[in-house]
């Protein structure tokens, strides 16, 4: 066991911080393959590679966990764990792509791309933190976390013009192959030393440590087909007719492992080897053993079929009418992947629970049957859009745009599964659950837009939007973290947006968006319902992006400024035990950004970027009625400064 393991790198450690540096290469052209006038045929061209490096620290990083009601006078005097960590994030990956796009003639052409992504990823977390339920000394907790992911992207694209029916059609297919795995999770918690003693007094542990392994992989086929087809000889009309269909294979196998250490409780015995070999007795003093069961393996398939049936009508000389409807039918599955393989059926007596022991960071156990999760359905999903010309003038056309549409959202496989997951942020197992519906979403949009003969622009919207079953994540009373539906949710807003040119070589770009958001849900608790209401999960309040940009051509000068903003956006709802209390939010992020580019000759380049001039961080905090008052977690990673140079060759 010990020549599987490592038992060296179990705390961790410090070490400089490397610059962030992204090395790319591309090369791309058009080639005329026959010279034909009446039928030009053209080969496309383009390859890339890219390789980059990041790093990020927070030597300062916050968190609490509170369960105080929402009108409690000093919040934050009481809490279930509050600390301070080091935290860090270290990425290096590589990606490339290959396009070929060949222009057979004018009504045919055919693209083909594959794009490999790969992506390392290393994690170190060293919090100190206080939980009363545990005792008063401080506590401490040493995670590691290593994370390798893999995607090999391939899609191909057709498109064709059948002159003697005026008919378009398009192909697009694309299959995707990834893997995620978690190579290394290692958690070992203690108790604080005092001021000036050593680690090695200490010896015990709050629990015993713990790795997790976990090897995720996953395949998605895309397939679309269209068709588009004129609709009488008038072209000032331009009816058309718009049809098609899809199919969509989503497959995710997951497969994980749980080991914890006993015989090793202090921190000076995780990394003396000699403990996991077999002593004169033939025996092992510390030794690894399985935490979990296979019932911690998941499998995912999702199948989606789709056509579509749509028209776009001029009713009037200043009226057109786009309307159609999507019928969908969903095909959604999750299971314990043994249970899967061997086709045992969805209430054999056999499947029995999952969750009878919490994995690391769990208050209890929170057992669940072991069932699958089974969603099979159609959906009509009807659109009318009404497009009036308020001015008809092209070159300054002015419109009203009505709009409704009805969409879907599916959970995901983590979501919809009973197997639990540790999350590394949350510190915390979330729980799958099988028993989720589908969100479905009525869309009402109302626009106005306006253009201007000098490319300047604005727009002015509404919308509502009414959510059925949408999913929102709370917190457990077991301690960890599960998805369920809301009963209903609406959104209801305004947007507004443009373009003004303020000299020949200054522009703003920008947008402004207003919501209100509700969400009434129901928890059963003591088997009793209660019915309350948050804002909706995700959704905030308002949205505010900007940009200002100056252009030299003469000197191939260019320098844009951003900025960019959300409103406190509800990110995790309170425990069962209280759903009428506090919540965590996702708080502001005043995020300004700067670009600075100048071209040196015809193929010379230098770039300069400032990333969130404003150290502005991350935080999520809970709501009270005094304010945000106490962090649910806090992030500040820095502000990024880049410089790349760039040679072109045309």
């Amino acid at each position: 066991m010990n020549g599987k393991f490592n038992n060296d790198n179990w705390r961790v450690v410090t070490e400089q911080g490397r610059p962030n540096y992204n090395l790319s290469f591309n090369i791309g052209n058009q080639i005329p393959l026959f010279k034909k006038k009446d039928s030009p045929s053209t080969l496309g061209y383009l390859f890339g590679l890219r390789y980059s490096t990041e790093t990020e620290y927070d030597g300062a990083s916050t968190l609490a966990r509170t369960g105080e009601p929402y009108e409690d006078p000093i919040p934050g005097d009481e809490y279930g764990r509050k600390g301070t960590q080091k935290i860090s994030t270290e990425s290096a990956g590589w990606n490339a792509i290959g396009n070929l796009s060949w222009k057979i003639d004018r009504n045919n052409s055919i693209t083909l791309m594959v794009m490999p992504n790969v992506l390392g990823q290393n994690n170190a977390r060293y919090l100190e933190f206080l939980n009363p339920g545990l005792g008063a000394e401080t506590f401490v907790s040493e995670d590691q976390f290593y994370e390798q992911r893999k995607l090999l992207v391939y899609q191909l694209g057709t498109r064709h013009l059948i002159p003697a029916l005026n008919l378009k059609v398009d192909l697009d297919v694309s299959y995707s192959d990834g893997d995620r795995d978690v190579l290394d999770l290692k958690t070992v918690q203690y108790i604080l030393p005092p001021p000036g003693q050593p680690i090695t007094d200490v010896d015990g542990a709050l629990g015993q440590p713990s790795r997790i392994y976990r090897f995720m992989d996953e395949s998605i086929l895309d397939t679309r087909l269209g068709f588009e087809l004129p609709l009488g000889g008038d072209e000032r009309k331009n009816h058309k007719l718009k049809f098609g269909g899809g199919y969509l294979n989503n497959t995710r196998r997951n497969v994980q492992t749980y080991f914890n250490i006993i015989g090793a409780p202090g921190p000076t015995q995780w990394t003396d080897a000699e403990r996991f070999e077999m002593n004169e007795e033939g025996r092992f003093v510390s030794r690894y053993t399985t935490f979990g069961t296979f019932k911690d393996n998941d499998i995912g398939i999702n199948q989606v079929m789709f056509g579509y049936l749509l028209g776009d009508v001029a009713i009037l000389p200043k009226l057109r009418l786009v309307a159609g409807a999507r019928l969908e039918h969903t095909d959604l599955l999750t299971d314990i992947l043994r249970y899967w393989e061997d086709g045992v059926a969805a209430d054999d007596p056999i499947r029995g629970t999952v969750g009878d022991q919490t994995i690391p960071g769990g208050s209890n156990p929170e057992q669940k049957p072991a069932e699958p999760g089974i969603l099979d359905q159609w959906d009509l999903l009807p659109s009318v859009n009404l497009i009036y010309k308020l001015k008809d003038d092209r070159d300054v056309p002015m419109n009203l745009r009505l709009s409704y549409f009805r969409s879907l959202a599916r959970p995901s496989f983590r979501e919809f599964s009973v197997v639990q997951l540790f999350d590394y942020i949350l510190s915390a197992p979330v729980y799958g659950n099988p028993d989720l519906r589908m969100t479905s979403i009525d869309n009402f949009d109302v626009r106005v837009e306006k253009f201007f003969r000098n490319g300047n622009n604005a727009s002015l919207s509404g919308f509502h939007k009414r959510f059925r079953d949408h999913i929102e994540l709370l917190y457990t009373t077991a301690g960890g973290y599960t998805w369920r539906n809301a009963d209903l949710s609406t959104v209801t807003g305004v947007e507004l947006e443009g373009r003004i040119g303020i000299f020949r070589w200054l522009e703003w770009r920008g947008n402004v968006t207003w919501m209100e958001s509700e969400s009434e849900l129901t928890s059963v608790f003591s088997a009793e319902p209660t019915k309350y209401t948050t804002p909706m999960y995700g959704q905030a309040p308002y949205i505010v992006n900007s940009m200002l940009t100056y252009h030299a051509d003469s000197l191939g000068l260019e320098l844009s400024v951003s900025y960019n903003v959300q409103g406190p956006k509800l990110a995790i709802s309170n425990s069962e035990v209280n759903p009428k209390g506090i919540r965590a939010y996702e708080m502001p992020r005043h995020l300004i950004d700067v670009t600075l580019g100048k071209t040196f000759g015809d193929h010379w380049g230098v770039r300069f970027k400032a990333r969130n001039l404003l150290n502005s961080p991350l935080r999520r905090s809970y709501l009270f009625e005094s304010g945000y008052d106490v962090d649910f977690d806090k992030y500040r990673f820095g502000t990024e400064y880049s410089l790349s140079v760039s040679y072109t060759i045309r």
